[in-house]
């Protein structure tokens, strides 16, 4: 005789055997994919702060190049196309031809981080929708959005602080 959920069963000893190795086999999987899991997300964390430190020495080079093209673009062109005209056109072509490819690299930055941000949002939401489930309905996620909204105002957030909150774990730790 076997007690489950309070409940007598009358099991023969293979049952048992086979029950026992089962339960032994799922928690052996279970802690394998726990482990997974946490690895997975650690070099998730890994590989985010390291994008972010990329694109922190990516907006710094940017700024340099621009400080640098602001300094060639000071040449007094009028004057040096008085003076010499094909060197003054040559000149200008260059600032040109530079300002064009910082124009069109700053925009492909920006677009980059655009869809990491909107890769961010999306990842945040799938775990809180996995976390907390009510998320997945938008009648409940209203609700629970604005009982956080009020929540914060109460402690003095202002609505900028508040559409700001991008990680799960805070939406978690407020509700």
């Amino acid at each position: 005789k076997v007690k489950v959920a309070g409940q007598d069963y009358d099991v023969t000893l293979d049952e048992l055997i086979n029950g026992y190795s089962r339960d032994a086999d799922y928690r052996r999987k279970t802690e394998d994919l726990a482990y997974d899991k946490k690895n997975f997300q650690t070099e998730a964390d890994n590989l985010r702060q390291s994008y972010s430190q990329k694109l922190q020495e990516v907006n710094k080079l940017m700024s340099f190049a621009q400080t640098q093209l602001n300094q060639e673009s000071n040449v007094d062109l009028n004057k040096l196309y008085e003076e010499d005209p094909t060197e003054a056109a040559k000149i200008d072509h260059r600032i040109r031809r530079k300002k064009e490819m910082l124009q069109k690299s700053m925009e492909e930055l920006k677009s980059k981080q655009q869809s990491e941000y909107q890769n961010f949002l999306a990842n945040e939401q799938r775990q809180l929708q996995r976390k907390m489930p009510e998320f997945s309905d938008p009648e409940k996620s209203s609700s629970i959005q604005t009982k956080m909204r009020s929540f914060l105002q109460g402690y003095g957030f202002n609505d900028q602080e508040i559409g700001s909150v991008a990680d799960h774990r805070v939406v978690l730790i407020i509700n």
